[in-house]
């Protein structure tokens, strides 16, 4: 049975062992109790998905440090820094979501932000990334697969739900090789394995501009927005290279 959090004056509030505090007060990190525990802050601005969350992590061995907004949240950054923060954008528009992931990176720049939306969305998925986030999790997704998906996020990696990708891949036109030069299907290859054009250019032995120009080529063939697209919508040719 989960073990009930005591009551504390304010100025004594702890995180009790499985992970409760409550709502707008100041936290102290007991580390010592709690340094061996994966911790992940939940902030979510409802408050019976909050709990729910919550307690299905917990059940999980994970300690949850639950917030009801970002700002509640920011002032208990110090101690024991967490390794995933979820933040919940249902109830969030896109000014809002940015202005969000910005205030927790400048405090805890280190600390990696899995959004979770109630549901798949590329294009929401992508933007969300290029705000700062670094995994984008959906709501209609059973609980271990989340499970999965936190624990990669937290580990350094990005995640996307495979529905979305897939999605857009079957919608997306289908390309050819036959209209990109070698060069561009090495940019190519290089842009699927995460390389930066920096890292392009050197492995390519060109220069970072020369780069930026076949990238631009490229999205252009392929009909393609971004990088993510670029490696979604090559797929098919992906197999010359990989």
């Amino acid at each position: 049975m989960t073990e009930m959090c005591s009551s504390v004056p304010l100025s004594q509030s702890r995180i009790s062992a499985n992970g409760h505090a409550p709502n707008n007060q100041h936290i102290e990190f007991d580390c010592g109790a709690n340094l061996a525990r994966e911790t992940f802050v939940v902030i979510e601005g409802r408050t019976l998905l909050r709990d729910c969350l919550t307690r299905s992590l917990q059940n999980k061995g994970i300690l949850v440090l639950p917030f009801s907004s970002v700002l509640d949240f920011l002032p208990n950054v110090g101690g024991c820094s967490p390794q995933l923060v979820v933040l919940s954008i249902e109830t969030l528009s896109k000014q809002e979501l940015q202005g969000a992931l910005s205030k927790i990176r400048s405090v805890a720049p280190s600390i990696p932000v899995a959004v979770l939306a109630e549901k798949s969305c590329l294009n929401d998925a992508v933007e969300a990334l290029k705000m700062g986030a670094a995994g984008y999790i959906s709501m209609s997704t059973e609980l271990d697969p989340v499970l999965e998906a936190m624990h990669f996020v937290s580990a350094g990696g990005v995640y996307l739900p495979a529905e979305c990708v897939l999605a857009a891949y079957q919608s997306a036109p289908k390309e050819s090789a036959e209209n990109l030069t070698a060069r561009e299907l090495a940019v190519i290859h290089a842009i699927r394995k995460g390389g930066s054009n920096k890292m392009i250019a050197y492995q390519l032995n060109m220069c970072e501009s020369t780069v930026k120009v076949h990238l631009r080529h490229i999205m252009k063939k392929l009909h393609a927005r971004n990088r993510t697209e670029v490696a979604i919508r090559s797929a098919d040719i992906a197999s010359l290279y990989d």
